[in-house]
């Protein structure tokens, strides 16, 4: 991947923009090149000691932190307030209520997948990483970030049906009892929701007011559906084999403009679909490639003999859920750091 995003790079639209990216993004192909040395580092020097789990629990630590810090700025404790730029949802630190979400959503996984470990936990930890996950979920509920939520109802759903289906020992047989009846709750809560939501019966604001309005006529989804994904499609039909270089979607976007976005934002430097951004950056070649991290970290997973059952689950849940929520949004820096750094676990995984 990091090598066919060289040879995109040179053959991009703008080299030296693709190369060195932006002062408000940061990424790039310099930024791609760090991301692989951060991942070969943590592949390496993490499998020894157990310091995975330093680097997980460290990791739910500072979230519990950045959830209470939402909680505050949900609530407007001690004078705190989303910042200008997310309105009325909370981003705490990050600046952005999506980077948040993408944030949380991870750290909501590593905590399950930290749970998971049930022979290995004293009752104090377990009581921690309950805590954290309710102040995750709180800070992932304030963010009112409709992908992202969506992501991990998915993924927890997905969650719940590898421990339906694999967890055949008696050891897991509450768990597995509790999977099952969580999937159907799960069915029954979705199956409620879209009914008040047809009767008009929610909220028209906040979070569940932004899930009840997903519609095709909400402006954002035709944003996404009828303009910029087509307009992404477009272009990367134009360069299908090595792309228009990261950082370049403004060139395609500007080339296809459509004028039926007068009423929306008028300047998009991303497809707001991750898959769809690597179509462009790199054509076709990058797209795969960006898929088979997803495969080939899922096969890691499944086939590795130093997880449970349930920690599979949670893994395979967390991969579910990132890749929805990456169908409506890019990347960040700090998402990136996450899914290299879940890259770099599968790696140690599959390292014999």
């Amino acid at each position: 991947f990091v090598a066919w995003m060289a040879i995109a790079t040179v053959a991009a639209a703008d080299p030296i923009k693709s190369f060195w990216s932006n002062f408000e993004r940061m990424e790039g192909y310099v930024g791609l090149v760090h991301l692989y040395i951060y991942f070969l580092i943590m592949g390496s020097v993490l499998a020894a000691d157990d310091l995975w789990n330093r680097f997980f629990n460290t990791s739910i630590g500072v979230s519990m932190v950045m959830g209470l810090y939402a909680l505050m700025q949900g609530l407007q404790l001690f004078g705190m307030h989303p910042s200008s730029q997310s309105g009325a949802r909370a981003d705490t630190t990050f600046g952005n209520a999506t980077y948040l979400a993408v944030y949380m959503l991870f750290n909501i996984f590593l905590t399950l997948y930290m749970l998971a470990r049930q022979g290995r936990l004293t009752q104090t930890m377990q009581s921690v990483y309950g805590l954290a996950l309710v102040l995750q979920f709180s800070g992932l509920y304030l963010t009112q970030t409709r992908g992202a939520l969506l992501g991990v109802i998915g993924g927890l759903f997905i969650s719940m049906v590898w421990v339906a289906w694999q967890a055949r020992q008696a050891e897991w047989k509450t768990l597995r009892k509790w999977s099952i009846g969580g999937m159907v709750a799960m069915v029954a809560l979705v199956g409620v929701f879209f009914a008040l939501r047809s009767a008009s019966l929610l909220p028209q604001t906040g979070t569940l007011g932004r899930l009840a309005s997903i519609s095709t006529s909400d402006l954002t989804t035709m944003s996404r559906f009828q303009y910029i994904w087509p307009t992404a499609i477009k272009g990367a039909i134009e360069r299908p084999i090595v792309g228009w270089g990261q950082e370049n979607f403004s060139y395609v976007f500007n080339e296809h403009y459509q004028p039926g976005m007068w009423n929306q934002e008028q300047w998009f430097d991303r497809a707001h679909n991750q898959f769809l951004d690597w179509m462009i950056a790199g054509g076709f070649p990058a797209f795969l490639l960006y898929i088979s991290f997803f495969v080939l970290s899922a096969w890691a997973i499944v086939r590795s003999r130093e997880l449970t059952v349930p920690q599979q689950a949670a893994l395979l849940g967390l991969l579910a859920a990132y890749a929805f929520n990456n169908l409506f949004v890019f990347d960040n820096l700090t998402s990136s750091l996450y899914f290299f750094a879940l890259l770099a676990f599968a790696y140690g995984l599959s390292r014999e």
